[in-house]
């Protein structure tokens, strides 16, 4: 993992995201503010937001998912690699899972962009590291096997950063280790540049910097 700058959310994201993603927690808990609009109503399912079950929840925040592509070049906000094209599905992971904080269904802030796989490992799981919290000396990686490790030595933080490890299976899962390898092997073998490195991989990149392997 690598730290993630947190994006602007795009000038229509109150009109396709938040302003009927509010409307619908009101209509769900039969609240008076909830706007007429068109078509059935929504029947109230609980009395308060918090008690609103997750599968009653109008899925508007995957109208978000085309901006946070863009906004985050694809890369996964777990893996730090790129979500190809064509082959790997990109997702809105909740950081904070909507069954437990509903008020925050619709709330960019509260939006990853995650590569499917890694999204189902985290599931509603609140013991991860926020990608938009990491800093530089939390995780690197061994460039021989792929793997990730905690390189924080503070007794406080690190059995937390490997716990993050063991939960996303960033080295249980193979997709996740071979990905890596391919890119560590394509750039030393320099079927890449470092730039491809930085632009699809950049924590591969960011990990071959720093110890020092950058090829001249």
């Amino acid at each position: 993992m690598i730290y993630v700058e947190i994006a602007d959310p795009p000038t229509e994201f109150e009109d396709l995201v938040a302003t009927p993603g509010q409307n619908a927690l009101w209509e769900l808990v039969g609240d008076p503010r909830a706007a007429v609009r068109s078509g059935p109503k929504r029947t109230a399912v609980a009395r308060t937001i918090s008690q609103i079950p997750s599968n009653a929840l109008p899925d508007y925040w995957t109208r978000a998912l085309p901006h946070l592509c863009i906004a985050y070049r694809r890369i996964c906000s777990y893996l730090g690699l790129l979500i190809l094209p064509g082959t790997a599905v990109p997702e809105v992971d909740h950081f904070k899972p909507k069954h437990k904080y509903q008020h925050l269904a619709y709330s960019c802030e509260n939006f990853r962009l995650s590569c499917k796989l890694a999204n189902t490992f985290k599931g509603a799981h609140e013991d991860v590291v926020d990608p938009f919290e990491i800093e530089a000396d939390y995780f690197g990686i061994n460039l021989f096997s792929g793997h990730v490790i905690a390189l924080s030595g503070d007794v406080g933080l690190r059995p937390r950063l490997e716990h993050t490890i063991a939960r996303l299976h960033l080295n249980i899962e193979s997709t996740f280790v071979q990905l890596r390898l391919r890119y560590i092997d394509d750039y030393f073998n320099g079927d890449i540049s470092f730039g491809m490195l930085q632009r699809d991989a950049p924590f591969v990149a960011r990990e071959i910097e720093r110890q020092g392997k950058k090829m001249k």
